[in-house]
């Protein structure tokens, strides 16, 4: 049985206490989804259940003319393994009435059928949309985050401490999102990539609300680095962070992640994903703060229209630069 969830907000609830329930992804929360509808995406959210499992299945669609390109981000989210023919039936229907070329499944663990045997329609896909691989970090008490930390990183925490950064949650009003964003602008200059408009930002700490937290380090009386996260389900995310680079000396850094974790413990949060790391100094940054490496499969892609599917997707990229940065980055780890 298939069933489209509607947009009222009894259906968001339900939505997303069972997709927590059975271990699902930020990507695939109902918020998330409502928040790249806000980036012009069009949203579907499919639940599939028979007497084997349930699954559920949101469905992102760009439009570009009278074609669109659909992913699935961290998703499917699947209970039983019979389940996956009827999901895919559904996930075929919803494609086509959406003009689909193609759908690219970032799933989070790989499919039974991927491991076993093999499904026919699905085929390699591109590069990951997201990172391919991140940092989970578990969340115990103050003693056992620090105990998990490299030295160096629990040295800069403290040290922080010492000089005096002190650390706020912003109320998310228009003065904290400006400094923040004046944060990101300068950190994306310093590293060479491209940032998102301002309302990509805003729209995040509105949508999720208490759920979202963006922590701002203060010392002398100037606000030097600050973080963003998000709670989901069992879990934190970290998504974005920016520093001053005239004043990255302090370790205020490390110190707002130490307390962006520990105020996803306290909300209920048994781990803390950093999102993605590359091969740069990000890198030696998250890992520092312990946890567990973890890479996501690769993708898989169910093509409708295999000629058209690249050129769709070529197109795509062009509209989102930070994108195709990921997916570079992607595609030089696989090469290293």
């Amino acid at each position: 049985m298939q069933f489209l969830a509607d947009d009222s907000g009894n259906a968001q609830l339900v939505w997303d206490r069972e997709l927590a329930r059975m271990g699902g992804s930020l990507l695939q929360s109902w918020r998330w989804g409502e928040y790249r509808r806000r980036q012009g995406w069009r949203i579907e959210r499919l639940r599939v259940e028979n007497g084997s499992g349930v699954a559920l299945a949101q469905v992102m669609f760009k439009h570009a003319g009278p074609i669109s390109f659909a992913h699935i981000p961290r998703g499917p989210v699947v209970s039983g393994d019979a389940i996956w023919p009827d999901l895919v039936e559904a996930i075929d229907q919803t494609c086509r009435r959406h003009r689909a070329v193609s759908v690219v499944v970032e799933c989070e663990q790989e499919p039974v059928f991927v491991a076993g045997q093999r499904q026919t329609g699905f085929a390699a896909g591109p590069p990951h949309l997201h990172p391919a691989r991140t940092i989970k970090a578990s969340l115990g008490s103050d003693d056992e985050l620090l105990a998990a930390m490299h030295a160096s990183t629990r040295y800069h925490v403290r040290r922080a401490a010492r000089d005096g950064v002190a650390i706020e949650r912003a109320a998310g009003d228009a003065s904290d999102r400006a400094l923040f964003y004046r944060l990101l602008a300068d950190t994306c200059r310093r590293n060479g990539f491209p940032i998102h408009p301002p309302a990509y930002y805003d729209d995040l700490l509105r949508l999720f609300d208490d759920d979202a937290a963006l922590m701002m380090a203060r010392h002398d009386d100037q606000i030097i680095a600050a973080a963003l996260a998000v709670c989901f389900g069992d879990g934190a995310v970290y998504l974005h962070g920016g520093t001053s680079t005239e004043r990255r000396g302090h370790g205020a850094a490390h110190l707002v992640q130490w307390e962006l974790m520990r105020w996803a413990r306290e909300r209920g949060s048994h781990w803390y994903d950093f999102w993605g790391i590359a091969t740069d100094g990000l890198y030696q940054f998250k890992i520092g703060f312990g946890g567990e490496v973890i890479d996501y499969p690769p993708t898989l892609e169910r093509r409708y229209h295999p000629a058209l599917a690249g050129a769709a997707r070529v197109a795509l990229a062009a509209r989102d630069p930070i994108r195709t940065r990921i997916a570079q980055r992607s595609l030089k780890r696989r090469a290293d």
